[in-house]
């Protein structure tokens, strides 16, 4: 007996000594306190689930970091799941910054009534910061019948969203600011998605007293939906606040923050946010989403896909700078795939008066490679596709072609040579040539989008399209097209100061010199004689 009541006294005192060393914090995960003892590795876990809301996985906190962590955990409960508060805990420590680390499938789950995390200051108490960070690789998905997301009463508060693909799925409102005067969100990596049936995102706060708020980006994260969506502070709209709106600027209950994938892949590598301003890691091929350009300069790109627009991408402008060449590696695979080829455009940029170029290759085999191949959504003259201004040499068992009846094409100022011995080119429906003609083979021509030779015979084998020859203008000694007193001044340059810089066809008269009767024909062709 005697050494039982010495056991349970060394008990009573050693708890004691705990609970008098205990550390409290404002933090409460499904209305249970969080203090240094469940701060420790199992804790947690464990009287969460003996209290049936953590259904799986595991909870822990790091009282020194100030992070909770959810490894796979699946919590449904009728409180409010996270909850940090002042009011009422003097000399608990408090919790201003805390970062959920998310790993695997979480998900946060509570009634109408409660948020699944929530952060609620005494009431006039504005003085106070609040950070959320998310962290980690997982998935994290909150759903609340009435508000996921909850801040009351902060003069700031900062949402870093840096790794997790959060889901907040909100009755009224996805994440909820009120009394809070000065709001930032960033997005660093990852995504958000916030839906809620009156707003996904709304920071409450006095209008004459609110400042308008922060979304800054990093890594290529963008909001994507929906289209044109910014962040606003509306002074109307519940008396002022912090809301996003959308390219119409009507308020959004959808929202998606994330990484944009447009749709584009260049060396068989997916064109996002993240990348376009150095898709290959070279500073040779980049990508603008505003104008829908791809600019390849100077750029070897090899691959299976070395450039394959998907069906979402219309519009797309290539633009070819210096000498440019694809390798295709896969047969029967596009060099160029425009599977959306409505209004597309491959257009060299002229350097120094050379052309730029385009080496496109395929591979050799039984089996012919497209090296330009075409696809359109409507089609027809109205949506037409272009080559401008470029050469083009195609090697290989390669063909230009298309899939659809009514593809149209325009050549323009253009040279496309192929030496490939079973070439074909075929746009189905039409194929126009402006300044340039076919010359080989010889007295070919399109019918109908298809090349044919001279007997009207649909073409197979080498084939040639040059760019027309220029013609020269009388009097335009600088070639640039018209005649003016520079051309004068050109040839007194040379005349004088042996300078021909500006000399593109001086010799007017055609005698093989040039002299001042020049000069004469100048003068006349400006008089008008």
């Amino acid at each position: 007996m005697k050494k039982l009541f010495t056991f349970l006294l060394i008990t009573v005192m050693a708890f004691s000594a705990s609970a008098e060393e205990l550390e409290y914090y404002t933090l409460g995960i499904c209305g249970i306190q969080i203090d240094s003892y469940l701060a420790q590795p199992q804790n947690l876990t464990r009287i969460l689930t003996n209290q049936g809301y953590l259904q799986s996985g595991t909870v822990g906190f790091d009282p020194q970091t100030f992070t909770l962590t959810l490894n796979d955990a699946v919590i449904s409960c009728p409180k409010s799941i996270i909850y940090i508060s002042t009011h009422g805990y003097s000399g608990y420590t408090e919790v201003t910054s805390l970062e959920i680390s998310v790993n695997g499938n979480c998900v946060l789950e509570t009634d109408s009534s409660n948020s699944n995390i929530s952060c609620i200051e005494s009431v006039g108490n504005v003085t106070t910061t609040q950070d959320f960070i998310f962290t980690g690789d997982g998935t994290l998905t909150m759903t609340s019948g009435n508000i996921p997301f909850l801040t009351v009463n902060k003069s700031r508060v900062l949402y870093r969203f840096n790794g997790p693909d959060v889901t907040i799925n909100g009755g009224n409102y996805g994440i909820y600011s009120t009394n809070t005067y000065d709001v930032k969100y960033e997005m660093l990596k990852g995504s958000v998605t916030v839906d809620g049936s009156r707003l996904a995102i709304w920071n409450f706060f006095n209008a004459g007293a609110g400042i308008a708020g922060e979304m800054e980006f990093g890594n290529g994260m963008e909001i994507i939906e929906p289209e044109g969506g910014h962040l606003v502070f509306n002074p109307t709209m519940y008396s002022g606040g912090v809301m996003i709106q959308d390219e119409n600027n009507t308020a959004a209950k959808h929202v998606k923050i994330g990484v944009s994938d447009y749709g584009l892949k260049v060396g068989d590598i997916a064109v996002t946010s993240i990348n376009r301003d150095d898709i290959l890691g070279d500073g040779k091929v980049t990508y603008n989403p505003e104008t829908n350009t791809l600019t390849l300069n100077n750029a070897t790109i090899t691959g299976d896909d070395c450039i394959n627009v998907a069906k979402t991408l219309s519009g797309l402008k290539i633009l070819v700078q210096g000498e440019v060449t694809l390798n295709a590696t896969h047969v029967a695979r596009p060099a160029i795939y425009f599977n959306n080829s409505d209004n597309t455009i491959i257009q060299g940029v002229s350097s120094n008066g050379e052309y730029a170029k385009l080496n496109i290759n395929v591979p050799d085999g039984n089996y012919v490679t497209p090296a330009i191949y075409y696809i359109s959504y409507y089609g027809n003259d109205e949506y037409r596709a272009h080559i401008k201004d470029i050469d083009i040499h195609i090697t290989g068992s390669a063909y230009i072609g298309s899939d659809n009846w009514d593809e149209c094409l325009t050549i323009d100022n253009s040279n496309i040579i192929s030496d490939a011995p079973s070439g074909e080119f075929y746009v189905i429906y039409d194929v126009q040539l402006v300044n340039c003609y076919v010359a080989l083979p010889e007295g070919g021509y399109f019918d109908r989008g298809q090349l044919c030779n001279a007997q009207g015979q649909q073409y197979y084998g080498p084939y040639q399209i040059l760019r027309s020859p220029a013609v020269a203008v009388p009097g335009d000694v600088n070639g640039d097209g018209q005649v003016t007193a520079t051309d004068i001044t050109a040839l007194y340059n040379f005349l004088l100061n042996n300078d021909d810089s500006s000399i593109v066809n001086g010799d007017q008269d055609g005698d093989g010199f040039i002299t001042s009767g020049d000069v004469t024909i100048v003068y006349n062709v400006i008089l008008g004689n």
